[in-house]
């Protein structure tokens, strides 16, 4: 009888030793709670005369020491130091020490409603997300609750995905788990249906909890097909039954991999404002999905393509204004250069086979279409490149389709429609240059104009068989977001942990072990763990 040794999950509550680089004596907001204690004429907020906790204090301690489970490191929010103080017979220095309970609210409540990290080092920008709240309306906020708790409860993000991962990653941290077989494809060939191998298959059914009485059974069969065609769509790969690299990878991940993911994705939840709009539009990069939602409803649901690795569309928050039918397409910088430039060096008339126009600057400033064959574009600069501008006009052969969706941003990403459909059948679809391809652009623009007082569900059909350009105003305008969630619901409510399509998850979790913002988690591995590889 085999004997399954166990992985245990445990979490320790220790951080690298030292103090934050920021941090006065020990206290982040020293200088600001002083601040408030004087111009309040305060000696205690949490310690009554005698220097004795009141109840707030054991409430705050209560969430301080929980802060874990929503990936906060508990030693940020001096837990060892407030215990040790509420224990001791001794209530020395009680006044620095109600100062470092208010510096830690502080602190807990500013990562709860925030960045906790710099967004320059996480390639984000800040302006798009929450501002955490100011400290003196924090620290009357504590002064004259009544019900902290109640307060304290409304921090924590309220939809169903952050719900699910708190209660994963609290899963994962304290249950014992079975030891988890690598199934790691050595060689480039796949495994196919009807493949037969002596080590691999069997464990591959053990993975997916295929009857045990079936596990000794050596043939990639119908049955064992069908799970892993579930498991694929469950994580959002091509569901064709084959087990190659991109499948493997998910069916890899350790009880390690998964809690940095959760803990990543927690935290980009809680840079969202936790007022949702009535109506909206999300697009979630990862995943290459979007949703049309009303009133809580999902009103469409449809698969997008967006930028691959080397041009990747950036996370954010725009308003749509509008919507524009028979779009013109002016070429962005970076394919003007990256891809245009060295196209026009080779031949001057490929963009004229392609319906572009080349435009130049005018001396009075205006653009004129010009002869491609007159500029020597072999040794065009990237400054002299910006005197020429390539537009395509509405077509079908325009990269825009028929339908641009209009939201203002600093990173000139929109949502479109695409002359080149055929990539939505493929599992991968980070192929763009950075904009969004929608599947179902009218929808989408019906979605956006429907409140319009001269809409009715003809308007797109006579506004696209104009062929020309034209802008239409949404009266009601609705906010977009682009957000980076590799973590999603399942259809059957499990979760599914996609892909780092950017390595922005591995990234933010480094940036938080380097700045001792993780709960330091250690994860006990097997002694003589088995590593099998599949050959064929």
């Amino acid at each position: 009888m085999r004997i399954r040794s166990m992985l245990f999950v445990i979490l320790l509550l220790s951080v690298v030793s030292g103090r934050e680089a920021n941090a006065i004596d020990g206290l982040k907001y020293n200088k600001l709670i002083e601040q408030y204690y004087q111009s309040q004429s305060l000696t205690f907020l949490w310690l009554d005369s005698r220097g004795k906790p009141v109840r707030n204090t054991e409430i705050l301690l209560g969430f301080l020491e929980d802060s874990w489970k929503h990936g906060l490191n508990p030693r940020n929010y001096h837990v060892d130091d407030l215990k040790n103080y509420l224990i001791s017979k001794q209530n020395i220095a009680p006044r620095f020490f109600d100062q470092m309970i208010s510096d830690a609210y502080l602190r807990y409540v500013q990562d709860m409603t925030g960045m906790r990290v710099s967004a320059d080092l996480i390639e984000q920008d800040s302006r798009y997300w929450r501002t955490p709240y100011d400290v003196n309306w924090l620290l009357a906020q504590a002064q004259n609750t009544n019900n902290l708790e109640a307060f304290l409860s409304t921090l924590e993000p309220k939809g169903p995905l952050y719900k699910k991962m708190k209660e994963e990653l609290v899963t994962l941290v304290t249950s014992e788990h079975p030891p988890q077989e690598r199934l790691i494809l050595t060689q480039t060939k796949l495994l196919r249906p009807g493949a037969v191998h002596q080590e691999f298959v069997p464990m591959l059914r053990r993975f997916l909890n295929i009857p045990a009485h079936d596990w000794q059974k050596n043939v990639y069969d119908d049955e064992l097909v069908q799970a892993v065609i579930h498991f694929q769509q469950d994580n959002n790969l091509k569901a064709d039954g084959i087990v190659g690299p991109q499948t493997l990878n998910l069916m890899n991940k350790t009880p390690r991999d998964k809690v940095h993911q959760i803990i990543a994705n927690m935290e980009r939840l809680r840079w969202l404002s936790p007022d949702k709009p009535e109506k909206y539009v999300l697009v979630n990069i990862p995943s290459a999905t979007l949703w049309a939602i009303e009133n809580g409803q999902i009103i469409h649901e449809m698969p997008v393509i967006v930028g691959r690795k080397k041009r990747p569309t950036a996370s954010f928050i725009s308003k749509i204004t509008g919507v524009r039918y028979n779009p013109t397409w002016t070429v962005p910088k970076t394919i003007k250069k990256e891809d245009f430039l060295p196209m026009l060096q080779k031949d001057p008339y490929a963009l004229v086979q392609k319906g572009i126009d080349i435009k130049g600057r005018t001396e009075e400033g205006g653009w004129v279409s010009i002869d491609p064959t007159l500029v020597d574009w072999s040794s065009m600069s990237e400054q002299g490149l910006k005197q020429y501008r390539m537009i395509q006009s509405p077509g079908p052969t325009n990269p825009l389709g028929t339908i641009r969706i209009l939201m203002p941003n600093q990173y000139n990403i929109y949502l479109h429609d695409t002359s080149s459909p055929e990539y939505f059948r493929s599992s991968n679809r980070n192929v763009s240059s950075g904009c969004v391809r929608i599947k179902e652009p009218r929808k989408v623009a019906d979605f956006i104009l429907s409140s319009n007082s001269n809409w009715d569900p003809t308007f797109t059909d006579r506004m696209l068989a104009r062929g020309k350009m034209a802008d239409i105003a949404a009266e009601n305008k609705i906010p977009v977001y682009l957000l980076y969630l590799t973590v999603w619901i399942n259809e059957d409510g499990s979760l599914a942990y996609g892909p780092d399509s950017y390595d922005w998850d591995s990234l933010l979790v480094s940036v938080l072990y380097q700045q001792n913002k993780m709960p330091m988690m250690a994860f006990a591995t097997k002694k003589n763990g088995t590593t099998l590889a599949y050959k064929n």
